[in-house]
């Protein structure tokens, strides 16, 4: 692809996942992110990238990219994003038109979380899917909610975090009401 110039301009969608990728393809992706200027879908996915990785493409990313929707899945038996790429992310957030954000599985963490959630209202338009499911989230998170953050999220799966049964089943913050669909299945 970054070898291609035809593509730069046609290329609206990368599904790259499963593959076994390393943190060597960084620079390549980097490459596609800032040439390829009709990319609207990148799925990295199951490709056992790490952290570095993930920063590269969140720091890819300009103001006026047109990526919509970034996938990103790692499963490496807890991998924690660092805060450089936590930082990275909530950057990208600020200053992009992505719609969906898949961090399933990345153990991003309660504050890691909060700070993302935090940057998503603060970014320039709503954002319609966030998944954190399996992040090994606390209940710090859905008590540190507020109706603000609720307003720029319309889905929320949380899924398969250690958060207590009580507070979710209980105690939802109001905050919650306005996420027109949200998943607690399987919570710890």
């Amino acid at each position: 692809i970054c070898e291609c110039p035809v593509l730069f301009a046609r290329l609206e969608v990368l599904n790259i996942s499963g593959n076994r990728l390393t943190d060597a393809c960084g620079s390549y992706l980097s490459t596609i992110l800032k040439k390829c200027k009709g990319l609207c879908s990148l799925n990295i996915e199951h490709c056992s990238i790490t952290s570095r990785t993930i920063q590269k493409v969140a720091d890819s990313l300009s103001a006026g990219s047109v990526l919509e929707q970034l996938c990103i899945e790692l499963n490496l038996n807890g991998l924690k994003l660092s805060k450089p790429v936590v930082d990275s992310l909530c950057q990208l957030v600020q200053t992009s038109c992505l719609s969906e954000l898949m961090l399933q599985g990345s153990s991003i963490g309660t504050d890691g979380a909060m700070q993302l959630t935090e940057s998503l209202f603060n970014g320039i338009q709503d954002f319609v899917k966030l998944d954190l499911s399996y992040c090994g989230l606390t209940s710090k998170y859905t008590l540190g909610f507020n109706n603000d953050m609720a307003d720029s999220i319309l889905e929320l799966n949380l899924a398969g975090n250690p958060i207590l049964r009580e507070v979710c089943s209980l105690s939802i913050p109001r905050a919650f009401l306005c996420i027109k669909f949200y998943s607690f299945c399987s919570l710890l």
